[in-house]
């Protein structure tokens, strides 16, 4: 059996088998969900708390590192406990320093997005840190090349492929299908998505350029009256 000593965190009453930081299972849960920072910390504070001390100190500007230094999201954002909330850590701290200027200020109450203008998920230097809209936020996103393509074939809910949206239409204007039921048949596709495709309703990404380079081929009416306009003159 293990031999069990006193924790070495101060404060702590606890006698357990320790690991190799010297403290028991306890206080290394409060240390890991404060920070490597500030794992040294005595027991009657929890991890809530060194974590405000960590959004604290960089409020004084004492701490170097621009850099949350307790857990991350999935996202590479910090978060933290407070109050009975869970908080974004770069959310924490602009609520902490607006309530130095205004006790009453309350950023959740407001439904704001608090944006990084570095672009750096992470950071939580009080500088960087802009209030704004999420349109706001999605426009910086968008900006810092950060915002996933989701669109055609790159949407995780898509069916269909720029390949396939091909063939319909090459089948459309062979001989071989006579309408867009057996088409849809064909490639086991639900025919109101190959009629929505056909007729100019979804997959114009795909469906004009296939136009433009076919000059020869002519779609359907409806499509025309969709997006014919997009077509160069004499196509």
């Amino acid at each position: 059996m293990s031999e069990k000593i006193k924790c070495s965190v101060e404060g702590c009453p606890r006698q357990a088998e320790l690991n190799r930081r010297g403290m028991c299972k306890r206080c290394r849960t409060a240390a890991n969900a404060a920070g490597d920072r500030v794992y040294a910390v005595s027991r009657n504070r929890n991890a809530v708390q060194c974590c405000l001390s960590a959004a604290e100190d960089i409020l004084n500007e004492n701490c170097n590192a621009a850099d949350w230094p307790g857990h991350r999201n999935a996202g590479g954002y910090g978060v933290v406990s407070y109050e009975g909330k869970r908080w974004l850590a770069h959310r924490l701290v602009y609520a902490l320093a607006a309530r130095r200027v205004d006790p009453n200020f309350c950023l959740e109450g407001r439904m704001a997005v608090v944006r990084h203008k570095c672009n750096n998920p992470n950071c939580t230097t009080l500088s960087h840190l802009v209030i704004g809209t999420q349109k706001d936020n999605m426009a910086d996103m968008k900006r810092a090349g950060r915002s996933p393509d989701r669109k055609g074939e790159n949407h995780p809910r898509a069916i269909f492929t720029d390949v396939s949206i091909l063939a319909i239409l090459w089948l459309y204007h062979a001989d071989a299908f006579a309408n867009i039921r057996e088409i849809a048949r064909q490639g086991y596709y639900n025919r109101h998505s190959v009629n929505g495709i056909i007729h100019g309703k979804s997959w114009a990404s795909v469906s004009l350029p296939f136009y433009i380079a076919n000059p020869y081929l002519r779609p359907s009416p409806a499509w025309q009256r969709r997006l014919g306009h997009l077509l160069p003159a004499g196509a």
